[in-house]
């Protein structure tokens, strides 16, 4: 039995099944996010998906770094995957997670430069004592992304790029050991 996958293989791998990932959550929220099934589609639908896409991943690996093909591993090799993928959705769905993503691509959308905050209060941003206003206007993140979608989607994405980055490197380190 040799070593699991040590190499950069696993990345390269993983890698094009995280892209397309993170182009459908993006599509999912700019079309789908009004449809009363869409968060099946999100935590059900995208984390089966990207289990799919590692083990056809993991099978392609085998076969390359082994010459041959064992199913029972490379399903295996796809539950990091489906873990990360919910991990990566639960931490999206925290607002404050989604802040920095919303900051960065809120005004290729809006067409200014705001600072994203989240409505903590009924007061106003500028209401406390002996406070100013700062150099940009402040917008709070459930107004952008219920006008802009997309942002939300592209918060969602973030995460769950990197999440499958990292479940369908585990994967393939636990598929491919010959």
């Amino acid at each position: 039995m040799s070593n699991p996958d040590s190499s950069v293989d696993g990345l390269y791998a993983a890698f094009p099944s995280a892209i397309f990932i993170f182009i459908i959550v993006i599509a999912l929220f700019q079309v789908m996010s009004s449809h009363a099934s869409f968060k099946w589609v999100l935590w059900i639908g995208v984390p089966l998906f990207g289990f799919l896409a590692a083990i056809a991943m993991n099978i392609a690996s085998q076969y390359t770094a082994c010459g041959g093909i064992t199913f029972g591993k490379a399903m295996l090799g796809g539950v990091p995957s489906l873990l990360a993928a919910w991990i990566g959705l639960g931490i999206a769905s925290f607002e404050t997670c989604r802040i920095p993503i919303a900051t960065v691509f809120a005004p290729l959308f809006i067409g200014k430069t705001v600072d994203v905050t989240r409505n903590e209060s009924n007061m106003a941003i500028n209401s406390v004592r002996n406070s100013k206003a700062c150099c940009t206007p402040k917008l709070i993140l459930e107004d952008i992304e219920a006008n802009v979608p997309m942002v939300k989607g592209l918060g969602y994405g973030f995460y769950l790029l990197f999440a499958m980055l990292f479940g369908g490197l585990v994967g393939t380190g636990i598929a491919v050991v010959c």
